[in-house]
């Protein structure tokens, strides 16, 4: 029997120092624009690993594991998300100040970003009863928006026909739809 209390106290005890998601783990162009893409395809009721960048089925067994062995929260996700949007924005302002605007991977990573607002927007609403993280994650969102808007404004032509969507506070906008369709 003691051999079972020390092993669910040393399950208390390693839920208290829970995994950190390593923020160094985007190290180049290629691992930004494929975790990107990654963050774009989440679905609603998805979980990530953010240590292994794998997708988890919201569930009982999910719990179980992103509790006790494969220890994970919303807060690691939500860190590799900013991180992940904070490397695109260094990008998109490279791509901005340099002279070839044409540039084919501007155009990429702005469609990239885009995709990445949905999946965002999905994550928000797998976690919809934690008030604090929602608002967080609207937060990047409207960030996303506004990174996007100001791009648009400077290079118009590479959002021909291209919805920047979507943000939850409609009090921006005055859209019916509750997003900004570019022309």
């Amino acid at each position: 029997m003691i051999g079972f209390f020390g092993f669910i106290n040393n399950l208390n005890n390693n839920s208290q120092q829970p995994f950190v998601y390593n923020l160094n783990g985007i190290e180049n162009n290629q691992e930004l624009i494929s975790t990107l893409k990654f963050i774009g395809n989440i679905q609603k009721g998805e979980k990530i690993n953010t240590k292994k960048l794998y997708i988890q089925q919201e569930g009982f067994l999910t719990s179980v594991s992103r509790t006790i062995f494969n220890q994970d929260n919303r807060w690691n996700t939500k860190a590799l998300i900013e991180h992940t949007m904070s490397k695109c924005f260094s990008l998109l302002d490279y791509y901005e100040k340099s002279k070839d605007s044409e540039n084919l991977n501007f155009r990429f990573l702005i469609n990239d970003l885009i995709q990445a607002q949905k999946g965002i927007e999905n994550i928000k609403l797998t976690y919809i009863h934690d008030a604090k993280f929602s608002c967080d994650i609207i937060t990047i969102l409207q960030t996303i928006t506004i990174k996007l808007k100001h791009i648009h404004n400077k290079f118009p032509e590479l959002f021909e026909n291209v919805k920047i969507n979507p943000i939850e506070n409609k009090d921006h906008f005055n859209d019916e739809k509750n997003e900004i369709l570019i022309k």
